[in-house]
């Protein structure tokens, strides 16, 4: 134990379990419903708070660490995403040197520039690459979820089609009507049966019922039926 309480005891150490908590709270944020970088990142993080205390640090640097943990968080979720991160960084090293470096015990070691530029580098980094897969993710969505792409999808029907109505689609409520050559037949859709979606019209869906799989069954099996009971002669009767 107290070879573990020494290790604790190094800035350096510190500050990196201080990087891990920021980096899994940061990833379980920007995902959430991954529940392992929250643990982590919580028992990190409670890890350096019982441990920092004999450092007396400068706790006016702590909430600059904070923000540039937050401000990374929020370059995900906002479009300015190179100014927040940067800001964020910026924050982290700033407030990192403020907080181990000039705190009222002068007799610890300081934390190491080039560990605390090296662990923002690494955080550079990850913020990169899950605003990369963030861009990507959203692109994607917005190709789907535009009414030229929900063509040929199923929809349930929320609000009865006679011929006008809406339908909820991958999640979404829209309003829809029923094609043209349906609504000539005067057939109304009821609510939660299913229907395609053929075209769109504006913020319009058009859309046309979908076979009920009995039908299919009963319409092949008639098909089937109907040549042999063609070729077979009708029977004559007998006198």
């Amino acid at each position: 134990m107290q070879a573990i309480s020494v290790f604790l005891q190094d800035p350096n150490v510190l500050f990196l379990l201080f990087v891990v908590a920021a980096l899994c709270i940061f990833l379980e944020l920007s995902h959430p419903g991954a529940r392992v970088p929250g643990l982590v990142g919580g028992i990190a993080l409670l890890a350096f708070i019982f441990s920092v205390g004999f450092l007396e640090p400068n706790w006016a640097g702590f909430p600059l660490m904070m923000l540039g943990v937050l401000l990374l968080i929020l370059s995900v979720r906002t479009p300015a995403h190179a100014v927040l991160s940067l800001g964020g960084l910026a924050s982290l090293v700033v407030g990192s040197f403020v907080f181990f470096n000039t705190g009222a015990n002068q007799s610890v070691s300081t934390v190491n520039m080039y560990v605390v530029l090296g662990a923002a580098l690494g955080m550079g980094l990850v913020t990169l690459i899950v605003l990369r897969y963030a861009l990507l993710s959203t692109q994607s969505l917005q190709r789907i979820s535009g009414a030229d792409g929900l063509v040929g999808r199923t929809a349930i029907v929320t609000v009865p089609l006679d011929p006008r109505g809406r339908v909820k689609v991958l999640g979404e409520d829209w309003a829809a009507r029923l094609s043209p050559e349906v609504a000539a037949q005067q057939v109304a859709v009821e609510a939660n049966r299913e229907v395609s979606v053929i075209s769109c019209e504006g913020l319009t869906l058009v859309v046309q019922p979908i076979p009920a799989i009995e039908n299919d069954i009963l319409g092949f099996l008639l098909d089937q039926c109907a040549p042999k009971a063609a070729s077979e002669p009708e029977p004559t009767s007998q006198e």
